[in-house]
């Protein structure tokens, strides 16, 4: 009877982790691989082109919702690379100058000397 007690639970924890252990590998199985890995060309294309389509923009936590939107058209209404390219890096120097004026950071810019990165490699804006 005491064995019974005992088995049993031992026994039901046994197949729920052979189970659990199991349905990785069928999920693995039914679909290609989740994550394709890119190479690091593709990577700065899409990043390129995330930044040229106004869908990520440098600065953006210190711009108003109107000025998010007229980047996103000017970046639109741009025709050749070459152009939205000069435009894009106008824009990072003005996002730059205001980060200063605003005593914080963004990714790229040089941190004040004697400044020290935040704990835990980033999450703070502040220098």
């Amino acid at each position: 009877m005491m064995t019974r007690r005992f088995l049993m639970p031992l026994l039901a924890g046994s197949l729920v982790a052979a189970l659990g252990a199991a349905l990785p590998v069928v999920h693995a199985q039914e679909g290609a691989d989740p994550k394709p890995t890119l190479s690091r060309e593709q990577l700065r294309e899409r990043q390129q082109e995330r930044l040229e389509s106004g869908a990520s923009i440098y600065g953006t936590s210190l711009m108003t919702r109107k000025e998010r939107t007229e980047h996103r058209e000017k970046l639109k209404s741009l025709s050749n690379r070459a152009d939205k390219q000069a435009y894009l890096e106008q824009h990072r120097i003005k996002m730059q100058e205001r980060a200063r004026e605003r005593n914080t950071w963004l990714p790229g810019m040089p941190r004040p000397a004697g400044s020290a990165k935040p704990a835990g490699g980033g999450g703070d804006n502040r220098p």
